[in-house]
């Protein structure tokens, strides 16, 4: 019985056809890409992750954007970022602003920078995702809905700690 390939049971030289499908990134989008990269690394608990040419940048346990370092998802000048279904946002907000496409994925908007003023729409977009990003993923919520404690992190980029003397 054969089955059809999926993301899961994908063979490596299917996996690599894939990546090499996605576009090279654009010179100047490399260098948005590392402006943008540098901002996000400042906000609280944002932490990033290499993912197929891409840096995958997360809230918590929630994944939020991925920016290009070497390959792009859309253009050579294009990141994406993730917005709920139900967020307000992705209603008339994003299909007004002509830098993203709609017409794609439901949870993953690609937004195209064309230019130096393009990144303070960009931040914008990625504040909206960040704020979006629940930041809790399954385990944690069935473990609170059981009555346990959620595991304690300590604050970080700033955040005040106690100290117990």
């Amino acid at each position: 019985m054969s089955r059809e390939p999926t993301k899961r049971n994908a063979s490596g030289a299917e996996l690599r056809a894939r990546y090499r499908s996605l576009p090279r990134v654009s010179e100047q989008m490399q260098a948005w890409s590392a402006m943008l990269a540098d901002e996000l690394r400042t906000w609280l608990d944002v932490r990033e992750r290499p993912m197929f040419g891409l840096i995958a940048f997360y809230r918590r346990n929630q994944i939020f954007a991925a920016l290009p370092k070497t390959r792009a998802v859309a253009s050579p000048s294009s990141f994406i970022f993730r917005l709920p279904k139900n967020s307000p946002a992705r209603g008339s907000k994003a299909e007004a602003d002509p830098r993203i496409d709609t017409s794609g994925e439901p949870l993953w908007l690609p937004f195209e920078l064309t230019a130096d003023t393009d990144v303070r729409g960009a931040l914008s977009w990625l504040r909206t995702a960040y704020e979006e990003a629940t930041g809790t993923s399954e385990k944690r919520t069935a473990a609170t809905e059981r009555g346990k404690k959620r595991p304690a992190s300590p604050q970080r980029r700033g955040g005040r700690r106690s100290s117990k003397k």
